[in-house]
């Protein structure tokens, strides 16, 4: 098939998070709302030419070479330990992975130094992927060690995963790519142990093979496009509209967390993947402090953080 669509990868350092309230002590919890059962989904005729294509793109996505993908830029993004609105050792990585691949890169977006979009192709339908790039203060674990062992003493580090989601989107993205070409959770310290090891790894392909076949599903059928704005217009927004929080005025704060990351580069660049000397982080890892993976701390000497 012709290039019949518009990919589109984007990341951000600002996460916004929704927190459910929790009762006080001794408060009854609110009951929970009554939900109508959906009413049973229509049968669909699957589309040949859609299965195979997915059979094809789940088999790309499951390559070695797409794995070890997936894995380095996991591991690279992990030794990246930058707050948001710093990300420019991310930024610089990222995107250059995508523009190696052919897509068009606009940096500076939103007047943030380091939001950037990835595009590739033209036409409709246009899909995005996003997903944040920065870390959280105070966590620079060692992966694969499962207590507190921080790689630079009070430095930033990925405590909340966010070095697997935009490697994860980069290998679907690819995989999706190829076919048209060719035929036309909360956060802390703990969080990071296994955020470089084959935990992350095997689930950054997998979260890829799951989103690349989603891909197709948009590319290839229409009519799932449509359905997903009439039920955005005329069920979720059709009661409740969404003001945004951001006044026209507004600038982006790049300015926070600059103080943080220039106390602590020059330290964490030490450690930063060297994927042309190792295969993954925890190899590096191995090398530079001597742990292996798993690492847990004698029960003799245990103690508790």
């Amino acid at each position: 098939m012709a290039r019949t669509g518009i990919l589109w990868l984007a990341a951000t350092g600002c996460a916004v998070t929704l927190a459910a309230a929790v009762p006080q002590a001794g408060q009854r919890p609110a009951p929970a709302p009554v939900v109508k059962p959906a009413p049973p989904a229509a049968a669909t005729t699957v589309d040949p030419r859609v299965a195979k294509l997915k059979d094809q793109v789940l088999a790309d996505v499951s390559s070695p070479a797409m794995f070890d993908l997936g894995q380095v830029m996991t591991d690279q993004v992990f030794s990246y330990g930058e707050l948001g609105f710093q990300e420019f050792e991310r930024q610089k990585y990222l995107a250059g992975v995508l523009e190696d691949n052919g897509f068009a890169i606009e940096t500076a977006v939103a007047g943030i130094p380091t939001a950037w979009v990835a595009k590739w192709g033209s036409g409709t339908p246009v899909i995005a992927l996003g997903s944040d790039v920065d870390c959280i203060p105070q966590a620079p674990q060692k992966p694969g060690v499962a207590f507190r062992d921080q790689i630079v003493e009070g430095a930033p580090g990925h405590g909340e995963g966010h070095n697997s989601g935009t490697p994860l989107n980069i290998v679907a993205a690819l995989a999706v790519k190829r076919i048209m070409e060719r035929d036309g959770p909360g956060h802390n310290w703990a969080h990071a142990i296994p955020m470089a090891t084959p935990i992350a790894h095997k689930g950054v392909n997998y979260g890829a093979r799951a989103q690349a076949m989603t891909l197709l599903e948009f590319m290839l059928r229409p009519e799932l496009v449509s359905q997903a704005k009439d039920y955005y217009v005329n069920v979720q927004t059709k009661n409740k509209k969404y003001p945004p929080l951001i006044r026209p005025g507004d600038q982006p704060a790049i300015y926070l967390n600059k103080g943080i990351m220039d106390r602590y580069r020059a330290d964490m660049t030490n450690y930063y993947f060297d994927s042309t000397k190792y295969k993954t982080y925890l190899e590096q890892m191995k090398a530079q402090f001597g742990h292996s993976y798993p690492t847990v701390r004698p029960v003799a000497t245990s103690r508790q953080h």
